[in-house]
């Protein structure tokens, strides 16, 4: 009795599983807000070294499989030598990444980086 009651149960969670998938909405020409995605990073770190980082991040999904960016990538290190009371070194960079997303559990993604400036004391 109870075997068929579990598998009477189970039977109709994968049905009505299956039936929760929303139709795809019908493109929009042009470019859509809805789209576009925003991220990014933040890192603190203190010690004898101390780091701090702040990347935000902007994209855009052209498709279910396909998406493209821009972020910023701004860092502040400091290290504490023996020979010296501080070594201060902040960057500015930029990056651009695309992501190709093959299914929902795999993406390959590439990302390109450039320094633009860099600061020493």
């Amino acid at each position: 009795m109870k075997m068929k009651l579990a598998a009477r149960l189970l039977f109709f969670m994968v049905v009505l599983a299956g039936g929760a998938y929303a139709q795809d909405p019908e493109p929009v020409k042009g470019f859509d807000r809805n789209k576009l995605f925003f991220g990014g990073n933040f890192g603190l770190s203190f010690g004898n070294n101390t780091l701090v980082n702040i990347s935000p991040q902007a994209g855009y999904r052209f498709n279910r499989h396909f998406a493209a960016g821009a972020g910023i990538n701004a860092l502040y290190s400091s290290f504490r030598t023996v020979y010296a009371s501080a070594i201060a070194a902040p960057e500015l960079r930029g990056s651009m990444r695309c992501i190709l997303l093959f299914v929902r559990v795999m993406l390959m993604e590439a990302s390109i980086q450039n320094r633009a400036m860099e600061w020493r004391d």
